[in-house]
């Protein structure tokens, strides 16, 4: 996919609510704020009333045209909205947009955008204009059945022309859901994290997973997909709470320039690996236990040669034996415990034990020794499923999670994908049960009714 795709003007063509958005960036002639596109309407509001976000309710009168509309379906038709289309509203430096499906003509978007408290529309050709309290003009203009309110300066004619679009936006998935861009650009009052334009796609559907999307900075050495190591086939008699994977070497991304730029500088000193760790780490597996005197973890690290094959566990224990006599850990006053042969506790000065633990092609490492051997042992249930071993097997960095929701009677489990697509940190989300489940959605929208609550107590 090519860094940058070339827009020009307003393409109605385009299809799916990444593709709305993307189409008015040429009549802006600049990149948005932000911006969110839904489509259809009917499951935008059913999932957004679920989760109790709309409970607010809205200040403009083509926001609540769409709740009327959901409140009351069976007025839908005289109502005039058509919650099988999608809508889109848009905000750029003065400068908004709303475009919203509607059944009828210019008449009829009047009505439907007109309250007795606002400023009236006035009849202007084939259009209809309305002088805001504020002092910004408002245009409402209807096409092929979609109504677009444009507020702010007179658009310039010469805004119509070419403008790049970033592949964050172009390259997020089409179909039923909604699209969100943000974008701080050159604002000295963005936060440093809106630097670079990020995009979010919400599937309606239950099988297709959340995108988040990071334009990154152009680099020469990052390829459009990187190779992927599937994670080791690591299984054990405890079951871990969490689970994530390296599918590519850790030096490889804490070197990547994104990273580098936005570690402290004397962090990035300390993790100046150079080239030597390059090819080391791709296939790492860890996990998370609850154990009796507090939270467990168990990493197994893959060791092989430059060809891929699995070094034997006495070589790997001898580059062990190696690292401690060479005084590696003196810096931190650690002591080495020999438990056996291919065995090693390492004490540190604050009473804090880790074990390793070498078996051939692998180095298990933990903070408690009787986990780390039963992962070693091979005993017990696999870390990861079959699913989890193919999601970790197409991401770069994955986590998998599982923790209490109020309500359900199971776990919800969050299984989290990430890594680069060219210049594009992507990033995706997986929940089970989905968030269309009623139980989910019952229990976030008491966390936002409990949220809104606190935020509203009186000092």
């Amino acid at each position: 996919m090519p860094a940058l795709f070339l827009l020009t003007g307003l393409l109605p063509a385009f299809a799916g609510p990444a593709q709305d958005i993307a189409a008015e960036f040429g009549t802006l002639g600049a990149p948005p704020k932000v911006a969110v596109a839904c489509s259809p309407i009917r499951e935008a509001l059913s999932v957004a009333e679920a989760m109790g976000t709309l409970s607010d309710g809205p200040t403009r009168p083509e926001l609540e045209a769409l709740l009327r509309a959901a409140s009351d379906p069976s007025a839908e038709a005289a109502q005039g909205v058509d919650l099988d289309g999608g809508f889109l509203a848009l905000d750029a430096n003065g400068t908004s947009i709303a475009r919203l499906p509607i059944k009828g003509g210019l008449n009829d978007a009047i009505a439907l955008f007109s309250k007795p408290d606002a400023p009236e529309w006035s009849l202007d050709g084939e259009r209809a204009v309305r002088i805001e309290d504020d002092g910004k003009r408002s245009i409402l203009t209807v096409h092929d059945g979609t109504a677009r309110i444009r507020t702010g300066p007179v658009a310039d004619s010469k805004a119509t022309q070419s403008i790049q679009l970033p592949d964050s936006l172009d390259a997020l998935p089409d179909g039923d859901g909604c699209a969100l861009w943000l974008y701080g650009g050159d604002d000295p009052d963005a936060p440093a994290f809106l630097r670079n334009p990020i995009t979010l796609w919400m599937p309606f559907s239950d099988d297709a997973p959340a995108e988040l999307r990071v334009q990154l900075p152009p680099h020469r050495d990052r390829a459009t997909r990187p190779d992927i190591t599937p994670p080791l086939a690591v299984s054990s008699p405890a079951r871990p709470t969490a689970v994530f994977t390296l599918g590519v070497p850790p030096a490889r991304i804490l070197n990547d320039p994104a990273v580098q730029k936005a570690l402290p500088e004397a962090v990035r000193g300390q993790l100046d690996f150079g080239d030597a760790l390059d090819g080391v780490g791709a296939g790492t597996v860890g996990a998370v236990f609850s154990g009796p005197a507090g939270p467990v973890f168990v990493v197994a690290v893959p060791v092989t040669t430059k060809r891929g094959r699995p070094v034997s566990r006495r070589r790997i224990q001898a580059e062990v034996d190696s690292s401690l006599g060479a005084g590696t850990f003196s810096k931190i006053a650690a002591r080495a415990v020999i438990i056996d042969r291919y065995t090693t506790d390492l004490e540190l000065p604050n009473g804090m034990t880790f074990t390793m633990r070498a078996e051939r092609g692998r180095l298990y490492l933990g903070n408690a020794r009787d986990f780390v051997l039963g992962a070693a042992d091979g005993l017990g249930d696999p870390w990861l499923d079959e699913a989890g071993m193919d999601w970790a097997a197409s991401h770069a960095v994955t986590l998998k999670g599982e923790g209490p929701l109020p309500g359900l009677t199971q776990p919800l489990v969050v299984q989290l994908g990430a890594g680069t697509e060219g210049d594009v940190l992507l990033v995706q989300l997986k929940l089970d049960p989905s968030i269309r489940d009623p139980r989910v959605a019952a229990a976030f929208r008491a966390m936002t009714e409990a949220r809104k609550k606190r935020k509203n107590r009186p000092l």
